[in-house]
């Protein structure tokens, strides 16, 4: 009867021990668009404009009760052209797909090109960060 119980306990507890690995939240970036005020999709940007750059992810395993927050950043860069935002607000988040706006106006200094824009989504549980996604496209400057 021991034996049987000592069994069980053990079987019970290797079942725990994956599923403790597998509650992280995860995230994942899906789309980082470019887009002008009245919401159509920009294939460039001019330099001096505003535009707005919508980053769409997707959170898993994220329960609400647990308080996560969202930190976005994007960069733009080619050669010596670099600029970096950082959004002013963390967004509680759990699990769902959301969509996050984030002005951008490219400085008329930058060169005329293709630049990369990076867009990073951390996900923050306090100061730590427990799950990260980047998304990088190609954006055309004119």
């Amino acid at each position: 009867m021991k034996g049987v119980l000592l069994c069980a306990a053990l079987a019970g507890s290797a079942l725990l021990v994956p599923a403790t690995a597998s509650a992280r939240p995860f995230t994942d970036v899906a789309s980082l668009t470019p887009k002008n005020a009245k919401g159509q999709v920009l294939q460039s940007v001019r330099r001096g404009r505003p535009a707005t750059v919508v980053v769409g992810f997707r959170m898993i395993n994220a329960p609400r009760a647990e308080g996560y927050r969202v930190r976005i950043s994007l960069s733009l860069r080619r050669d010596d052209d670099r600029m970096m935002l950082k959004a002013g607000r963390h967004p509680m988040v759990y699990t769902g797909a959301y969509r996050y706006r984030m002005p951008l106006t490219v400085p008329a200094r930058f060169s005329r090109g293709q630049y990369n824009l990076l867009g990073v989504v951390e996900v923050l549980d306090g100061r730590k960060v427990v799950a990260r996604d980047t998304r990088l496209r190609q954006l055309r400057v004119r």
